[in-house]
């Protein structure tokens, strides 16, 4: 689960287009998109989203590039880190109304 967006993120082993690696989330009410590349495929870094709770100190982070469409024109943000945590935190709390 993306943490500053509450918005869950699945880390899928198929290639897309190109052969790429790569999971593609985001608000589509706001015409934003998430990409987060893994062309050597899932390492431990993405498994340690899945092991990160509210018990640690620092949650695990993620490059990710973000791209927001606005009147058909895409811009591309740079890429920076986003904090991710186990999605069963979305499941079973408000957590997405609080945020």
């Amino acid at each position: 689960m993306d943490l500053p967006d509450a918005t869950t993120v699945t880390f899928d082993s198929h290639a897309k287009k190109d052969d790429e690696l790569m999971s593609i989330y985001g608000d589509e009410e706001e015409n934003t998109r998430h990409v987060i590349q893994y062309n050597d495929g899932i390492k431990m870094e993405h498994l340690l989203t899945i092991f990160s709770s509210h018990l640690r100190h620092k949650f695990a982070q993620l490059p990710v590039t973000t791209t927001r469409i606005e009147n058909g024109n895409h811009s591309i943000a740079k890429e920076y880190l986003r904090p991710f945590m186990d999605g069963f935190y979305q499941c079973n709390t408000p957590l997405r109304e609080v945020l």
